[in-house]
């Protein structure tokens, strides 16, 4: 299911603003997905300051994840082009 991330700064009120008693303007991850019939379902999410390690690390994990991914696959394109490659199982020749 796709999910679409947003950024929103609240200005004045919010339920964050509230619930922390808080002044002053909030941020909020806005996180768009969809149901399963096709309607707009969104998500709030305003961390706090003890959530930030976690979102580093997830952010962290992803990068390095996508980087070995990119390396892997720029391998695997190296060397299929090279001459004779065979694909499938073990030959013996």
């Amino acid at each position: 299911m796709p999910v679409k991330p947003q950024i929103r700064i609240i200005g004045a009120g919010g339920w964050k603003r509230e619930e922390n008693k808080r002044f002053g303007s909030v941020v909020v991850g806005i996180f768009e997905t969809y149901d399963l019939e096709g309607n707009v379902k969104i998500f709030q999410f305003a961390p706090t300051l003890d959530d930030l390690p976690v979102l580093e690390e997830l952010i962290n994990a992803v990068r390095e994840v996508d980087n070995h991914n990119k390396a892997v696959f720029a391998l695997k394109t190296k060397l299929e082009a090279l001459d004779p490659v065979k694909t499938g199982g073990c030959y013996n020749e």
